[in-house]
């Protein structure tokens, strides 16, 4: 994948125990004193005297590995100090999105020097907001996100920024085209080439439409002027010809749809005169059919108004059974009235009696209470008598529950008097019923006089029977 080489610029190392390097070193390029310097640095000294471990701290911590040493795993570890129990490399820089911090850990089991190799602490800190953006155990994932920020993978960055110690010959042996990439990236030139590219492919375009071009224009024939006014005159006449050969379409077309339309008119005109006839033929047909359906329907009004006429036949014959039983009842309600009445007159003269009793009772309570020696005699002659009023008031109670039926069978008859009223009223023809509900009326309301008589002698014996109480 190519991407353009960012802007990096290292502003601090920090590393420990790291090849000959043993305990904790910074080195801070921002520090004012290297102002004087214009931002450049030379790493120097004899033989051995760990230059390359500088650039190994820069590798570690970008990448998770140096030229010297590409793999750690097990115990393999030569950059760690041997005489320590762990190692760290740290690299802060800048580049065109940021700066960030990128740090590299790694130890031993128990932190000996003899201990098992134990998985590496790998993160990258934005410095902008302090936090972390990438943190685990994977120096892989580490060294994506530093190639996505710096623009450079491990091994274009060992050969075109590194050049680590004895790799220089590297980068001299790889092939022209890996040079110009690396060399591309380094020089920010690889935008301009992908530029000339797009303006060799336009090249190439436009020459092949230019050729296009002249093939076309050699079999074009150049007119004279001459010719070309013949030609324009012959041009003028063509247009005039069509003009008119397109009026004369016009005209035609015309005439066409006018024919057309005559067609359907007469077709529609053929249509309308069939269904005509059929009309006139199915009507003919349906005049005897027709005489039967109107005489259906005039029976059918009379059948209508010969279940009403039928409905008030029977209305009547139950209203005049009903008006016979009403009749057939007077003599037996006039005879329940006489009894009444003459029980009336009997519990008039037993409460006359009673009474009669009474006053004599009242003067034997007088010469009771004068002769104490006529006491128990005066109280069993008491005691009947309030025997024979519970009697009295028991015959009371059975006259009020025949006077309640007596009432009962009024209402029922008035009831029916109602209705025969309300019929007689609707059914004019049957005036002779009139006399005979007005005679059942006055014999019920002379029956209704007689109860009501019959309720005020009960309610006076019953009155008596409390005074003598």
């Amino acid at each position: 994948m190519n991407r353009r080489i960012s802007d990096i610029k290292i502003l601090k190392l920090e590393f420990e125990n790291i090849n000959a390097y043993k305990k904790h070193y910074v080195l801070d390029f921002t520090d004012p004193e290297f102002d004087d310097n214009n931002n450049q640095f030379v790493i120097c000294g004899e033989t051995a005297a760990g230059k390359t471990t500088i650039l190994d701290v820069i590798t570690l911590a970008l990448y998770g590995k140096t030229p010297r040493q590409e793999t750690m795993k097990g115990t393999d570890n030569e950059v760690m100090n041997r005489n320590c129990g762990f190692c760290s490399a740290a690299i802060t820089y800048s580049c065109d999105s940021g700066v960030y911090t990128s740090r590299f850990y790694q130890h031993r089991a128990n932190k000996s020097p003899k201990g098992a190799l134990q998985s590496p602490d790998c993160e990258i800190i934005d410095e902008n907001t302090r936090k972390v953006i990438q943190k685990g155990s994977n120096a892989k994932d580490m060294a994506a996100k530093n190639e996505e920020h710096i623009g450079l993978s491990y091994e274009q960055f060992i050969r075109a920024v590194l050049i680590p110690q004895g790799a220089f010959t590297l980068f001299l042996k790889s092939d022209d085209r890996e040079k110009a990439a690396i060399l591309a990236k380094v020089s920010g030139t690889e935008h301009y080439k992908k530029i000339g590219e797009k303006i060799r492919e336009l090249c190439d375009q436009v020459s092949k439409d230019y050729e296009l071009l002249n093939q076309q224009f050699e079999g074009i024939e150049v007119l004279s002027p001459e010719d070309v006014a013949s030609a324009n005159a012959e041009l003028d006449t063509l247009t005039k010809d069509v003009e008119a050969a397109g009026k004369d379409i016009t005209d035609l077309q015309t005439k066409i749809d006018w024919r057309k339309r005559s067609d359907e008119v007469d077709q529609e005109l053929t249509k309308a005169k069939n269904d005509l006839k059929v009309a006139e033929e199915e009507e003919k047909n349906f005049a005897a059919e027709r005489e039967v359906l109107e005489k259906a329907e005039k029976a059918e009004r009379c059948n209508e108004a010969y279940g009403k006429l039928e409905t008030l036949k029977q209305s009547d014959a139950t209203d005049k059974k009903d008006l016979g039983e009403a009749e057939e009842a007077i003599p037996e309600l006039e005879k329940a009235k006489r009894d009444a009445e003459e029980l009336v007159k009997t519990c008039q003269k037993d409460l006359e009696e009673t009474e009669k009793q009474g006053m004599e009772k009242r003067s034997l309570w007088k010469q009771v209470s004068e002769l104490d020696l006529r006491i128990e005699g005066g109280e069993n002659a008491v005691k009947e008598k309030a025997l024979f009023v519970e009697k009295a008031r028991a015959q009371l109670d059975q006259k009020k529950e025949q006077i309640r039926q007596l009432d009962q069978k009024i209402s029922d008859l008035t009831g029916k008097v109602k209705t025969a009223r309300d019929y007689i009223r609707d059914n004019a023809k049957d005036a002779d019923l009139g006399s005979k509900i007005s005679v059942l009326k006055v014999n019920l309301d002379l029956l209704k006089e007689a109860v009501e008589k019959e309720k005020k002698a009960l309610d006076l014996a019953a009155a008596g029977k409390v005074d003598l109480e």
